[in-house]
């Protein structure tokens, strides 16, 4: 299980092994002040994507060693043998940057709320003006899953092998090279023989769209089945949405490359590609 809904939050919030996580993050160029007042779903913890990031690293979101992830989490009261359910206040857009980072750390039962706040609100449910506090800290053990990870040299490494496809879920803009990065000194373009998948076209309204729907777009860009997929966007956030689009569309050999473009399009030795 992957994808929850509402009907069946509703039915299961009560359990005292689900967790809820509030994963919000404002989109780049909006501010954390637009979603201050937006609520949450009762019970909810937050996992603040900022905080829960290296910040000596020189790249935005890069991912916690295992040792500081296992004692945030303890923190927050997760258990090992916890159900939890991450969202956010948008619909699809930084929850699964919290589910993939509790997967690759090896907690097997997480899931997305599809439609996360937005669909909560619209089926009728009250909403809480604050996150609650763990009753105790958690078990949580980290068991990081090598595979579920890639580096740059990883990538660059598999640039010329046919059995990986690199795919970039930045805007068509920024992947051609025609528009300019948001962040300061990342040069324009991707990285060669990538794929570009938008994130949005993954998207209907609030909700991810069907494993089938999913299955064609990918089958569209080159993607196989047989194929191990590397994704990447930015800064790791919205690569994510295309990681958990591709699980529920049938593909398992998936990873995250976390430096995503904010690390390969600073570089100096790395190769860049324009256009198509």
């Amino acid at each position: 299980m992957t994808l929850v809904d509402v009907t069946w939050l509703q039915n299961n919030i009560s359990r005292d092994d689900v967790v809820l996580l509030d994963a919000t993050l404002p989109p780049v160029g909006r501010k954390q002040e637009e979603f201050a007042n937006t609520g949450h779903i009762p019970g909810s913890r937050r996992f603040d994507i900022d905080a829960l990031s290296q910040h000596d690293s020189g790249l935005p979101h890069t991912l916690l060693t295992p040792t500081v992830f296992q004692e945030k989490m303890r923190e927050l009261g997760i258990n090992d043998d916890a159900t939890v359910v991450v969202y956010d206040s948008i619909g699809i857009y930084s929850a699964p940057r919290a589910w993939w980072n509790l997967k690759l750390m090896g907690h097997q039962n997480v899931v997305v709320l599809d439609g996360g706040l937005p669909a909560w609100v619209a089926a009728g449910n009250t909403v809480a003006t604050q996150c609650s506090a763990p009753a105790k800290p958690g078990n949580f053990t980290a068991r990081p899953v090598a595979e579920f990870l890639v580096s740059a040299m990883d990538v660059l490494a598999a640039l010329d092998n046919p059995q990986v496809r690199v795919v970039d879920v930045r805007s068509a803009g920024r992947f051609r090279g025609e528009e300019a990065e948001p962040r300061p000194g990342v040069k324009s373009g991707h990285i060669p023989s990538s794929r570009n998948i938008p994130f949005p076209q993954l998207l209907e309204g609030i909700y991810l769209k069907k494993p089938k729907q999913l299955a064609s777009i990918f089958a569209d860009a080159g993607c196989g089945k047989n194929q191990r997929l590397i994704f990447s966007c930015g800064s790791g956030v919205t690569a994510c949405i295309g990681l958990l689009a591709a699980q529920v569309g049938g593909f398992s050999n998936i990873a995250l490359y976390d430096g995503s473009w904010a690390e390969w399009g600073s570089a100096a030795d790395l190769p860049i590609a324009r256009g198509l």
